[in-house]
């Protein structure tokens, strides 16, 4: 399942990577590792027999085809967003009959960009006390939009995938809130994503966007050779050591640390990260 931007619902959907050029040097790193439900790095010791030669000749990008259409992109301007954030009044009534005060309603739905009751409960609990609680709200500019509301669990998440936190947290300003979508708009912006953070939570600060023209490509045919390997001997992300294997005018060698040796038997198949040279 998919969020499709044009039709605006999810939709059933095949989806494919392909590359516009392939680059002198390829890495390509494998899932060795997992988190479980405790938050614990598990390793996974699965045999991956990785080819020597590579040909992914096959997943050149060519381009728009004459059946296809471009899918609108995700908007990344808050244009859904209002330039002043207006309490609901619906969630404002509902909040006040179980007793708190109209004004400090309005603000906890200010603050949390009328998400849901549940956030806007938890605001007021946090900030019930405070001296000016009752005092009529003031108006926010959406430049300075609030995240108490986003998931915690889904923040941290896409935080364990290796984005910061602010980048995690504009995901999901970007997408009202939806885990899946988030992960495909990081994605989808990872040639630029400090702007497209920034365009999010700070939308008068954002940097803008190099229109640098025509840039020098490396590119090639896409056919590789393996060059190099790194692994991890140990039954646990907590104890081991890395080693490093490199081909060499034919030959394997094992570099461990300051120890250099021949190889004859790489672990072409226990490999975490691989180095493909291009062959032309």
């Amino acid at each position: 399942e998919y969020y499709n931007t044009t039709i605006n619902q999810i939709t059933l959907t095949n989806k494919s990577i392909k590359l516009q050029n392939f680059p002198k040097y390829l890495f390509i790193k494998l899932d060795r590792y997992y988190t479980d439900k405790d938050w614990k790095q598990i390793k996974i010791d699965a045999l991956v027999p990785m080819p020597e030669q590579l040909d992914i000749s096959m997943y050149r990008d060519t381009g728009i085809q004459s059946n296809e259409n471009l899918m609108a992109e995700e908007s990344t301007n808050n244009s859904n967003i209002p330039s002043v954030i207006i309490p609901n009044e619906e969630l404002v009534n509902q909040l006040s009959l179980m007793g708190f005060h109209e004004n400090g309603c309005r603000k906890a739905l200010i603050a949390t960009n009328n998400s849901d009751i549940e956030s806007a409960m938890n605001w007021i609990f946090e900030h019930i006390d405070d001296p000016d609680f009752n005092d009529p709200p003031k108006s926010i500019d959406s430049t300075t939009i609030s995240t108490s509301h986003l998931n915690e669990e889904s923040i941290l998440m896409l935080s364990s995938m290796g984005y910061t936190n602010d980048q995690a947290k504009a995901s999901l300003l970007a997408t009202d809130n939806n885990i899946e979508r988030a992960a495909d708009w990081l994605f989808s912006h990872v040639d630029d994503l400090d702007r497209a953070v920034a365009e999010i939570l700070h939308p008068s600060q954002a940097p803008i966007a190099s229109n640098i023209e025509n840039p020098v490509i490396d590119d090639g045919e896409g056919k590789y050779s393996l060059l190099a390997i790194m692994s991890h001997i140990g039954k646990n992300t907590g104890h081991g050591h890395y080693v490093c294997h490199i081909k060499k005018e034919g030959i394997w060698a094992l570099f461990n640390d300051d120890k250099v040796a021949v190889s004859k038997s790489p672990p072409l198949e226990h490999g975490y990260i691989y180095l493909y040279q291009r062959n032309d």
